[in-house]
This record gives C-alpha cells, sequence and structure tokens, in this order.
C-alpha cells in the first residue's frame, strides 16, 4: 500500500524540508526589500505600495 519515497525531479526526498525553507527564505527576502524600497520594480515601471494596494483585486 504504502511505497517508499521516491526522487521527486532528481531531488532526494531528505532535502524537500531544505528546499521548503529556501522557498520561505525567498518570499520573506523579496518581502523585506519591497518594504524596504517602498513598492515594487518591474519591466522598468516603479509601482509604489500605495498603488499597489489601490489596484488590487482581492482585499486581505
Amino acid at each position: 500500500m504504502f511505497r517508499r519515497a521516491r526522487w521527486v525531479g532528481g531531488i532526494p526526498p531528505i532535502f524537500v524540508p531544505l528546499d521548503t525553507l529556501f522557498i520561505g527564505w525567498i518570499v520573506a527576502n523579496s518581502a523585506a526589500k519591497t518594504l524596504w524600497r517602498g513598492g515594487v520594480e518591474w519591466r522598468g515601471a516603479r509601482y509604489s505600495i500605495s498603488e499597489l494596494r489601490e489596484q488590487q483585486r482581492i482585499r486581505f
């Protein structure tokens, strides 16, 4: 019924927790940089946090 863990995309299963931490670090780093800079620069255009909040479709 249960199978042994297999490699997923060439990554041994033992590294999955490390991948989760790495992705979490990427998200936290991106959020910190956005707050520090006061906005996001995307394809040469700068969007302030207030401008992004005005245009968001789903309110959190």
